[in-house]
């Protein structure tokens, strides 16, 4: 009897641990550029950073503060962490991987320029995004469209 329940009991956590599907993940690559003050061309915006929330189903409250990855959704009293986030190379480029399959809140906050961007974004595959600045509503707490 005793053999059979540790038997089963085997059984079951093979079953149990054995079928657990493993959640896919994604790269996300974002080139950052921003307008320069003295012409009309784009320059890479190292240091730049990217914020990837996972959407809660909350509206986020809009903020200059958003640029630097701190956010709160409507409902929440403290920021909310990022679930991921990368800050741009020398060539303006944001490589985030391992990122878990799913509908994001994605922020991009300029290094060059007082200006925040945010959207949603639906990761189920690497995707490849590319975000100007320009000086448009900087220092405001209105974000740039993509």
């Amino acid at each position: 009897m005793i053999k059979s329940i540790y038997f089963l009991t085997i059984v079951l956590l093979v079953l149990f641990f054995g079928c657990k599907k493993e959640n896919k993940t994604s790269s996300v690559e974002i080139r950052l550029l921003y307008k320069s003050k003295t012409g009309s061309n784009y320059l890479p915006d190292v240091d730049a950073g990217v914020y990837l929330y996972k959407q809660k189903g909350k509206a986020m409250i809009m903020s200059a503060r958003n640029r630097m990855g701190m956010v709160i959704f409507e409902g929440d009293q403290d920021y909310t962490r990022p679930d991921y986030s990368g800050k741009a190379d020398v060539n303006g480029v944001v490589s985030i991987s391992g990122v878990e399959d799913g509908n994001y809140n994605i922020v991009v906050g300029s290094k060059a320029r007082i200006v925040w961007s945010y959207k949603n974004i639906d990761i189920n595959g690497d995707i490849s995004l590319v975000k100007n600045f320009s000086d448009s509503d900087e220092y405001s707490d209105k974000s740039q469209s993509w």
